[in-house]
Formats: structure tokens, C-alpha cells, sequence
């Protein structure tokens, strides 16, 4: 289980990930150095309503409501939490933090199946009946991450995000409860409210078209 007092280790991670170690390093050295008043804030997954930009993860809620998701993903977990418990951990945080620490924002484990599972149910739809290996999903990102440097264009499914995501360790946020005074909902409610966004997309969508 990993804490606050964990470090990651560096050796493989993508440029992405990269990129936020350095930044939580850079910000915790200054406010270690130079008193500067800041906290990190290690969020993990998040689900939830509003996601207009269609989050990699939440194209897996999407997916699963528009009933296009042709596989469940064996061997995925993930740490998520709600995005509007995450929001609140980020505002206590301010009013309450410890200048200089880490605080791990995460309700709990689960595996990606469940998460499509869960969307599934509240759409009303069947979910995936066929589920595919780990090694076949290597194989999927492989191919996914060839035709993104031949087009030019994200891949929905890449060897990195595949990586990332066997990369997932379960983590301990009691800090966050301790400290903060941080409850987060089940993280199931926030999946629901997810599902019920892209539902009423599909349902708009589908009367527009019927008027057309």
C-alpha cells in the first residue's frame, strides 16, 4: 500500500509522467527552500459528470453507454476517485494543508471492468461480453501507438497507456481523511453520474437526429 512517503520510481515513466514528478519536486524544493506555500496533490482517476473534453478515461464510460466498447480489459485496476470529491480534497487542502506536504487523493482501488460494469448499468445497456488478456492488450497498444506516429493523431489505446495502466499500485489516503477532514463519497455514485452525462448526450444527440 503505497503513502505519501513513497517515491515513484523514475526509471521507464512516460513523458507525461515525467513531466508532473518534476513539477511536484520543483514546487515541494521551493517550499521547503523558500517557505513557499504549497501543497501537492496526488490525484488519482477521476470520474464524474461535465467531461466535455472526454477524458482517455472517460471514453470507457462513453464507450460503455453509447454501447460501442467492443472488449472489457482484463488485468486493468485503477486507483479513481470522484471528480467532485477530488475538488474538495484540492479546497481543504488550501484551508488546511501543511505547507509542504503530500496528500494522496483516491477512494479506492478497482478494476476497469467494474467501471465499464457500473456505466453499463446505470445506461441501461448490456456491457462487453467478450474480455481480452493483458498480452493481446500490449499487442492492441502496439498497433494503436504505429498508427498514431503514421497519422499523426492520439491513439485511444497506446503501448504508454496500456503501460500506465499496469503501472497502477493500490494507495493509502488516510492522510487526507486525517488531515484535511476528507470524506469521499463511493466512487461508484460518481461513475453513475458519469454515465448520466454521456446518456443525456446520446439522448440529445439521437433527437436531433430524429428531427433532421
Amino acid at each position: 500500500m503505497a503513502t505519501e512517503d513513497d517515491q515513484i520510481r523514475r526509471r521507464g515513466l512516460t513523458a507525461y509522467v515525467q513531466s508532473r514528478v518534476q513539477a511536484e519536486d520543483l514546487v515541494l524544493r521551493y517550499a521547503s527552500e523558500h517557505a513557499l506555500p504549497a501543497v501537492a496533490m496526488c490525484v488519482s482517476t477521476t470520474y464524474g459528470s461535465g467531461d466535455w473534453g472526454r477524458t482517455p478515461h472517460g471514453a470507457f464510460i462513453a464507450g460503455a453507454v453509447f454501447g460501442k466498447l467492443p472488449f472489457l480489459m482484463d488485468g486493468i485496476e485503477l486507483e479513481v476517485v470522484g471528480v467532485d470529491d477530488a475538488a474538495r480534497a484540492l479546497i481543504l487542502a488550501a484551508e488546511r494543508g501543511r505547507n509542504g506536504e503530500r496528500y494522496l487523493v483516491s477512494e479506492r482501488m478497482m478494476p476497469l471492468k467494474d467501471v465499464v460494469r457500473i456505466a453499463a448499468d446505470e445506461a441501461g445497456v448490456p456491457p462487453p461480453r467478450r474480455s481480452i488478456p493483458v498480452p493481446a492488450l500490449y499487442a492492441l497498444g502496439a498497433l494503436g501507438s504505429l498508427k498514431a506516429r503514421l497519422t499523426g493523431k492520439d491513439a485511444e489505446l497506446s503501448l504508454q497507456s496500456v503501460r500506465m495502466m499496469r503501472s497502477e499500485a493500490p494507495v493509502d489516503h488516510s492522510k487526507a481523511v486525517r488531515e484535511l477532514g476528507w470524506q469521499p463519497r463511493p466512487v461508484e455514485e460518481s461513475i453513475r453520474e458519469a454515465a448520466r452525462f454521456w446518456m443525456a448526450l446520446r439522448d440529445a444527440k439521437g433527437k436531433s437526429a430524429a428531427a433532421s
